[in-house]
């Protein structure tokens, strides 16, 4: 049964400029080159060439199909003869009309045409540097449907919803001649590389743009039915494996026992709307991590023997072509094949390239040379923020108070952005890699990395960070936080607020271009956000937004007290903060600031000892810190913290000493208040709208 495609909403999508490819010895890419494999000989132009020039990735026509196939570049050489001219070459001039050219037309984008000269060389050309003649040709040609998830039905419009098709798999469109059986290879050990150690330097004032290299900004949101799960089989979500965003990759992978083990490879042709198995492997399971568009080239984390955790990490190939092979695999933990942990970041750079994060250390590998390049031991739940070419790593250092800046190839700090004390911290780098966002608790800053200086502090009444976690940037002008609020940069709001299943940015390999991938069931799909209602709603016109502005008056009550901070002291700290905020201390002003110290319940605290059996109990009466600023019945802002006993207690004292000691209010809450500038309105703070986010698409609230 052929798959249903379920809310498809792509516009029209081609092949954009090729990328700058490796340098070659013998081929060139665009060449024209015979070759033979397994038996048989083509012909085809090369696309990419890898190994340093030993392996050619050509492109060759299958019956008005283009596919591409691996082959060794000793059994290639340059065809003898230039195509012979069809009815389809033109002539094709530029918009000054100096230069021409005689070329078949390849296929074209909403920007680029691919051109094929006489020779068999392939050129990409800007659309508006053509001709207007041979831009009405270009419209002509332009007949036939390129969505890289085209046919099915057409999306529903938001707010309403629709599901997956309940048929059982996918019918192929085309054949890659059955399934492969996957062999794993055995593990192989990783050199060590570059223990980076970091330091407080400058703000890196040379720092380079550093873009993605692909443009997927076409891509809309699509849903594809890829096969029938069974219970206790999990579907993992769909990742690019093809510069051009129609390829994707994605498994069906059973791990509940060891016994019935394996891993399904699907391979997902969007022109065609068809997903295909290509692949099976039997006694292991895993799912892919990561992949990078341009090479195919995809992480994949092995399961763990039990548990959710996982034990050991691979590179597969082949994925763009469906062709899959496990190239390599490795243990993450060497010589201890009890030990595994979450991955907790994982992304694939061009050039061979993995970064990873497990075992609290940072882990850049040169998959290609099967070495590790550096590591970096990270504290917390931090993560690495990666930008979006690949050529700069941050690192959040909490003990230098500073966000260090790595070449992620060569593991060398070329500088740093001092941002303060920080504990558990998201970060992102901008789509150009000029700046860097932080989040933490409830607050945004936002960087210039080449001097460090801060160009948006926003502070919410509502979380915006969890414990680690990417913060993507959409563009320059908005950024998603990993609690779903949507921030608009241009005006420091938070516009919008997104729930979205699972933990979708730490698991989303393209989050930072707006794609957000979705699985449910044996659907998979793609949803590209902002929509346009969050969009709009940074443009909305609302009067005034703020409840309370610099120069506005504040009325100050102090109620409670305890060991450490007694009523006076808390009201001095308070009016300290409010005054460096920008506001006045009045007591008869309408915005009030309440800050209170009380006790909460008496609970009984459990410890053992090392080494012994039995637990020892201790009671223990927390005091609660809290600030409130209100207006009427509005809580606009608000701050608490509540004394607790520590986890590990050492030393001589008692358990009962202990707990004196820790029965005190958290002087801090007062003493180190910072208001923010201005304190929205409440019906403002959490956005203009709420959407959930899905197979189904996005539905507003």
């Amino acid at each position: 049964m052929s798959p249903s495609i379920c809310g498809c909403r792509l516009t029209a999508f081609l092949l954009t400029a090729l990328m700058t490819l490796t340098p070659v010895l013998a081929f060139e890419v665009g060449d024209r080159v015979t070759f033979s494999r397994a038996g048989s000989s083509g012909e085809g132009v090369v696309s990419d060439v890898r190994g340093g020039g030993k392996f050619l990735v050509i492109e060759v026509d299958n019956g008005g199909r283009k596919s591409k196939v691996v082959v060794l570049a000793s059994q290639a050489k340059a065809s003898a003869s230039a195509p012979a001219a069809d009815d389809s070459m033109r002539m094709w001039t530029d918009a000054s009309g100096s230069f021409s050219v005689k070329a078949t037309l390849v296929e074209q984008s909403a920007t680029m045409a691919t051109l094929r000269k006489e020779d068999g060389r392939v050129i990409n050309v800007p659309i508006e540097k053509l001709s207007i003649g041979d831009q009405e040709y270009l419209a002509l040609m332009d007949t036939a449907d390129p969505n890289p998830f085209a046919g099915g039905t057409s999306m529903p419009a938001t707010g309403s919803s629709f599901a997956p098709s309940s048929n059982g798999g996918a019918s192929p469109s085309r054949s890659f001649g059955g399934v492969a059986q996957l062999s794993v290879p055995q593990a192989v050990k990783l050199p060590e590389g570059k223990k980076l150690l970091l330091t407080n330097m400058s703000p890196p004032a040379s720092i380079q743009a550093d873009t993605t290299p692909y443009d997927f900004s076409a891509l809309g949101n699509a849903a594809l039915n890829v096969t029938k799960k069974e219970f206790r089989e999990d579907m993992t979500r769909p990742f690019i494996v093809g510069s051009d965003g129609s390829t994707l990759a994605c498994c069906l992978k059973s791990s509940w026992s060891n016994n019935d083990k394996f891993t399904k490879v699907f391979h997902i042709d969007g022109r065609r709307g068809s997903a295909q198995q290509v692949a099976e492997c039997t006694g292991r399971s895993f799912g892919i991590a990561s992949a990078d568009p341009g090479t195919g080239d995809a992480l994949i984390i092995f399961d763990a023997a039990q548990g959710t955790q996982s034990s050991g990490l691979g590179i597969m190939t082949g994925l763009t072509d469906g062709s899959p092979r496990i190239a390599m695999t490795w243990d993450m933990f060497p010589g201890d094949s009890n030990k595994k942990d979450y991955v907790r970041y994982r992304r694939v750079l061009p050039g061979g390239i993995a970064v990873v994060v497990y075992g609290q250390t940072i882990r850049v590998i040169n998959y290609r040379n099967r070495s590790t390049v550096w590591t970096c031991a990270q504290t917390m739940f931090n993560e690495p923020a990666v930008s979006a070419g690949g050529r700069y790593t941050a690192v959040a250092d909490t003990t230098g108070e500073q966000i260090a800046i790595v070449e992620t190839a060569t593991g060398q700090q070329i500088g740093s952005v001092p941002c303060g004390k920080i504990g558990s911290v998201s970060m992102g780098f901008s789509p150009d890699a000029k700046r860097i966002a932080l989040s933490e608790g409830n607050k945004v800053r936002v960087f210039e990395v080449a001097t460090g200086e801060v160009l948006l502090e926003h502070e919410a009444n509502v979380p915006l960070s969890k414990h680690g976690g990417q913060l993507p940037w959409y563009g320059q002008s908005f950024l998603l936080l990993p609690t779903g609020p949507v921030l608009s940069l241009k005006r420091n709001l938070i516009v919008w607020n997104y729930q979205m299943q699972g933990e979708p940015i730490e698991y989303a390999d393209r989050i930072f271009e707006g794609l957000y991938p979705v699985v449910n069931d044996g659907s998979v799909g793609i949803v590209r956000l902002p929509h346009e209602k969050a969009i709009e709603a940074a443009d909305r016109e609302v009067g005034d937004l703020a409840a309370v502005s610099q120069g506005d008056s504040i009325a100050v009550n102090v109620t409670g007290s305890g060991p450490g901070a007694t009523t006076n002291q808390i009201r001095s700290w308070i009016e300290a903060a409010i005054e460096k905020a920008g506001y006045r201390v009045a007591s008869d002003a309408p915005t009030k600031l309440n800050a209170s110290v009380t006790r909460g319940k008496t609970e009984e605290r459990s410890y053992r000892e090392f080494g012994n059996f039995g637990t020892t109990e201790v009671k223990f009466t927390p005091y609660i810190s809290k600030v409130d600023v209100v207006q009427g019945s509005d809580t606009l802002w608000t701050r608490s913290s509540r004394s607790s006993m520590p986890f590990f207690v050492r030393g001589d004292k008692t358990l009962k000493q202990i707990a004196r000691e820790n029965e005190k209010p958290n002087t801090g809450v007062f003493e180190n208040m910072e208001l923010p500038e201005q304190i929205l309105k409440l019906e403002y703070q959490k956005g203009f709208g709420n959407s959930m986010v899905s197979i189904q698409g996005i539905r507003d609230m």
